[in-house]
């Protein structure tokens, strides 16, 4: 399959608005566009505003304000999305949490990150009230029933989406407020929260949109949790794009075909296996019928590269980056196999040894990244 090298992509120039200004801008010019689609329901730009601005609303109501840190354990489902602009919007900082976490390591996240309060499912409950302890929270905002750790308020997350004051918040924030604190892994050690600004969000979305090739009236499938970046970044996508996400809870390999033909999905993220997952399934008449076009993300193993292709009929568009760097650090848009392309142009990519000279090429060396933009490597 050869590259789709006519899909026009715009300058790399990203915006000077903050992301609360491109909600409003969003909904000024284009609030009857179809923001999401979730289990037959459709969110439009204006829905998703006036949603934001009474869940910010809500949440100034409780006390809570600009960089306060805000725990957030939530299903992927629109009241996520809803919650997380308007945390933006305030330029309060969340902490997403894997709603896998449990015992030692949602403790040390808990205990770590200095929370004022924490934004939850009560179904998670069982997982967070034996980490919760006096002093560890001010309040806590229960989706779907109620948590209670029964040392501070709880307030219900359905009242803050109710409520009645729908005018947008006079919150100033800018490119440079810290809006996430992501935790990484802890490949060599305990996890370390990864400082993330607006403007890093911002070109995370910027780059998850160009390196498709995303184009208006595009649908993403959209299956990725919003606690990883590889979901946050997808949240911002469809404020910067005039695209629309459809969304499902999670990943599931036996309706995943079925949900990109009802949603007319044009767009595939491969985050982690699921490209090698996708193509270990057997071979139906069905493969392509579908209107996917893309599928991009990192990782993508060499040796499946042009079956999934040829099978599915789709362009494959590889990438690297992690969440210190705004998320995208190279991109290959060529669709040359095996590579993950040539680095972003806010960023000086060189393959060096320890102490930073660079090696010849053919060898193996360490990944440095500078920018050349300032504010889109982690503030620490």
């Amino acid at each position: 399959m050869t590259s789709d090298l006519t899909v026009p992509r715009r300058a790399a120039r990203l915006s000077p608005l903050s992301l609360r200004e491109i909600l409003d801008q969003r909904a000024g010019e284009d609030p009857d566009h179809v923001y999401c689609r979730f289990a037959g329901a459709a969110l439009t730009i204006r829905d998703l505003h006036e949603r934001v601005n009474r869940f910010a609303n809500g949440l100034l109501a409780l006390g809570l304000a600009r960089g306060d840190r805000v725990a957030v354990m939530l299903a992927n489902t629109p009241d996520y999305i809803v919650a997380f602009l308007a945390m933006v919007r305030l330029g309060i900082c969340q902490v997403p949490v894997n709603v896998n976490l449990r015992g030692d390591a949602l403790q040390y996240l808990v205990d770590h990150s200095a929370l004022r309060a924490m934004i939850c499912e009560a179904r998670f409950g069982a997982q967070l009230l034996p980490v919760l302890r006096p002093g560890s929270l001010d309040r806590v905002i229960s989706r779907g029933g109620r948590v209670d750790p029964g040392f501070c308020p709880v307030d219900i997350f359905e009242a803050l989406l109710a409520h009645p004051d729908a005018t947008t918040p006079s919150v100033v924030t800018t490119q440079g407020d810290t809006l996430l604190i992501c935790y990484t892994s802890g490949t060599t050690g305990a996890p370390k929260g990864v400082l993330v600004s607006d403007k890093m969000l911002q070109a995370a979305g910027w780059a998850a949109a160009w390196l498709g090739g995303a184009r208006p009236g595009d649908v993403y499938h959209f299956w990725e949790p919003i606690y990883h970046i590889g979901g946050a970044e997808v949240v911002i996508l469809g404020l910067l794009e005039r695209v629309t996400l459809a969304m499902v809870e999670r990943f599931s390999v036996s309706s995943f075909w079925d949900e990109i033909r009802d949603q007319g999905c044009t767009h595939l993220h491969f985050l982690g296996g699921v490209a090698g997952i996708l193509l270990k399934q057997p071979p139906s008449a069905r493969d392509r019928d579908h209107r996917l076009r893309v599928a991009w993300g990192g990782g993508c193993p060499r040796s499946i590269w042009r079956a999934f292709e040829e099978r599915f009929g789709v362009q494959i568009y590889e990438c690297y980056g992690m969440t210190e760097a705004a998320s995208f650090t190279t991109v290959n848009v060529e669709g040359r196999l095996g590579s993950v392309g040539k680095p972003l142009p806010y960023f000086d990519v060189k393959i060096a040894d320890e102490s930073g000279r660079p090696m010849p090429s053919g060898t193996q060396g360490e990944f440095w990244v500078r920018e050349k933009e300032p504010g889109l490597i982690m503030k620490g």
